[in-house]
């Protein structure tokens, strides 16, 4: 537990500990059910309605799209925590993966302090695969469509691996260790990057 929410989530889950799988599977079940029905009657006007989102203000819609990264994330903790790797394809984990790949700006340009006229590249391979690059311009990081030569700095990765460093499930030097995430170019700035690809608190 890191921060409140870390708490609210493990007292929620100290409540259920009693229950047996069976139980829990089918509060979920209800749940679920109950909440798509309340999801599927919603019209457009709701959808655009202001909201607090965890990553600032914005709509319904952006809250819902919030969210549904957080159900993937939490989905493959259970999954590894239970040893049944899957669902690292489809919609739900292009959706999840282009949610890490919007925060690299951030990642490039304020929590790793790029200086000015850095670019970086990230390759993400596997059944979702994804390339952005990010350059730091009139003191700004922003995501680019193409790069004006090679990168100054490169991080690439299987899309397992990058997903669970930015989430903070798995720390760099596992990733670095195992092979799966590799860096090129110029040591220092990739080096400086990475150590904060973990932009989930």
């Amino acid at each position: 537990m890191r921060n409140p929410l870390g708490q609210l989530n493990e007292d929620a889950v100290d409540l259920r500990r009693p229950r047996s799988g069976l139980e829990v599977l089918e509060e979920f079940r209800g749940a679920t059910a109950r909440r798509l029905a309340s999801l599927e009657a919603m019209g457009e006007q709701e959808l655009a309605a202001d909201s607090w989102t965890p990553v600032g203000p914005g709509t319904y819609r952006d809250l819902l799209a919030v969210r549904v990264f957080d159900a993937w994330v939490h989905e493959q903790d259970m999954r590894g925590a239970t040893a049944r790797p899957g669902h690292l394809d489809g919609p739900v984990a292009s959706h999840s993966l282009q949610r890490c790949l919007a925060a690299m700006p951030w990642v490039v340009g304020k929590a790793a302090g790029a200086p000015e006229g850095s670019s970086v590249l990230f390759e993400v391979s596997g059944p979702t695969a994804a390339r952005l690059a990010v350059v730091v311009k009139d003191g700004r990081a922003r995501a680019v469509e193409d790069l004006d030569g090679a990168p100054m700095a490169r991080l690439e990765a299987d899309f397992e691996c990058f997903t669970r460093v930015c989430w903070g499930r798995w720390d760099l030097d596992r990733a670095v260790s195992s092979g799966r995430l590799v860096t090129g170019g110029d040591p220092q700035l990739a080096a400086d990057v990475a150590r904060h690809l973990a932009f989930v608190p």
